[in-house]
């Protein structure tokens, strides 16, 4: 389990952030020659007030000019560790905030003394190169050994920022202004965890949402990694929202029934190389009945709360049993921690989830698989045979080497149930005794019909792209193509 939990990512930083640190070292070195380079801190300082009272720290996400320095060339080089409990107390904050505000006020007041001398403007300009090098430094310390946003967490400024957006959400409510990162579609959060390892903030959107589903932490500084990142696209930047005309979104096409229950692992089998089958048995007399093609969530880290989603594998005729199946990704985080774990362990599920299911329409079906993509197939294709006599149903599926095709008994004997069913395997990397196809699982679209026929594709990007591409080109309409979206 070497994985890191936060993940350092660099996509989300604009052209406008790239460039404006270079401020930060200008004013902290140059000043010292320049004093009144200094003299920008004040109005900087004032506009930065305005701007939290209505924002909260928009500004400390998009426009401070230290916090690009963290977010940018310090990220790529510094420790990206977690951000001790205190350093985001109330105290600790109280008291730097105390400390470098008395600092800031002692200095500009001893300013003063020089007015009306031509060492006035120098001298009050010293006071925010100072205050500039002084918390830079610091900063750049605990950025390079902690984490890059370990000063954002006590920040003095963004302490303020956050009393007043505070303050002002308690006199006037919400107002139009304010952008806060929005779940858009509460129903379909996975919990994956992606928003919470990529905050510089180290917040966690999708645990500390308020009544209208916004992230309610006054610390998030709203730059938008999250939203990025996210894996279900449900989160947004959107404009804060009024509790009185709020109304929760209805559920998603297949996410209408999701419930969570406790199960214990109730056995655990080597299908494959690095490939588990986890065959989970609800606990309380609950039940699953998801339908071919759906998934569930699994609870792999209790301390973040972060789940995983899996595919159902093999269909069961007892709604108290899950099966799974699932493919070590060592430098993953879910999946090491779910081969920890043990028959008799208790885990928590929810779901079933997800619209990746045979559409009622008369068409063949051709199901196109990739590795670990062939286990929502495995349900799809028995049900779309059973419902659809009359149709071929067709699947197609690619593996590196022979030792990392599953299911292949299972496949063989649903064959011989049903006649309108077929498969193909392809082997990218096979051994010299394999009979079948040698080359990828696109390969096999030149041999099918594609005529009057819908494709469902589960897998990697690139061959789901490929497949995509090689459909297209048979002339397949785009509105037949269905992807699972675990995987797009």
């Amino acid at each position: 389990m070497s994985a890191q939990y936060h993940i350092k990512t660099f996509d989300t930083i604009t052209t406008l952030r790239r460039f404006i640190w270079l401020i930060v070292p200008v004013v902290s070195i140059a000043g010292f020659f320049q004093p009144k380079l200094g003299l920008f801190i004040f109005p900087l300082f004032a506009a930065i007030m305005v701007m939290g009272f209505f924002t909260g720290r928009y500004w400390c996400g998009n426009f401070c000019p230290r916090g690009a320095l963290f977010d940018f060339p310090v990220r790529a080089i510094g420790a990206f560790d977690r951000i001790p409990r205190l350093f985001t107390s109330a105290w600790f904050r109280a008291l730097v905030l105390a400390l470098l505000m008395g600092f800031f006020i002692r200095n500009t007041v001893n300013a003063f003394s020089a007015w009306g001398t031509v060492s006035f403007w120098d001298r009050l300009g010293m006071v925010g190169v100072m205050m500039c090098a002084a918390t830079t430094g610091i900063g750049l310390v605990l950025s390079l050994v902690v984490n890059p946003r370990t000063w954002c967490s006590f920040c003095p400024m963004g302490t303020v920022q956050k009393l007043l957006h505070a303050a002002r959400t308690a006199l006037i409510g919400p107002v139009f202004a304010n952008p806060r990162i929005t779940m858009t579609q509460p129903s379909a959060c996975q919990k994956c965890g992606k928003c919470a390892r990529v905050c510089p903030m180290q917040l966690a959107p999708y645990r500390e949402l308020n009544d209208v589903d916004q992230v309610a932490a006054l610390d998030c500084i709203k730059c938008g990694s999250c939203v990025a990142h996210c894996a279900g696209n449900v989160l947004a930047l959107e404009s804060e929202r009024k509790t009185d005309t709020y109304r929760l979104p209805e559920p998603l096409p297949g996410y209408a029934d999701r419930a969570a229950a406790d199960a214990v692992i109730e056995s655990v089998e080597e299908i494959g190389t690095d490939i588990r089958e986890f065959t989970f048995r609800l606990r309380d007399g609950k039940t699953l009945t998801p339908k071919p093609g759906q998934f569930v969530a699994v609870r792999v880290d209790d301390e973040n709360e972060v789940f995983r989603s899996y595919s159902v594998s093999r269909p069961t005729d007892d709604p108290s049993r899950v099966k799974i199946a699932v493919k070590l990704d060592p430098n993953g985080w879910g999946t090491p921690r779910l081969f920890a774990m043990r028959e008799g362990d208790t885990v928590r599920l929810e779901g079933p989830m997800g619209d990746f299911t045979v559409r009622d329409t008369d068409t063949d079906k051709l199901f196109i698989a990739g590795g670990i993509g062939i286990t929502p197939f495995l349900s799809l294709a028995r049900e779309a045979a059973r419902k659809h006599p009359g149709r071929t149903v067709r699947l197609l599926y690619g593996a590196n080497a022979g030792r990392d095709v599953i299911y292949a008994q299972y496949l063989e004997e649903l064959r011989r149930e049903h006649p309108n069913f077929d498969y193909a395997i392809a082997l990218a990397r096979p051994d010299d005794g394999w009979q079948g196809h040698r080359g990828m699982v696109t390969d096999l679209i030149d041999a099918v019909t594609t005529e009057n026929a819908e494709a469902y594709l589960c897998g990697a990007r690139p061959m789901i792209g490929a497949a995509t591409r090689s459909l297209a080109g048979r002339g397949m309409p785009a509105e037949a193509i269905h992807v699972d979206t675990a995987f797009s």
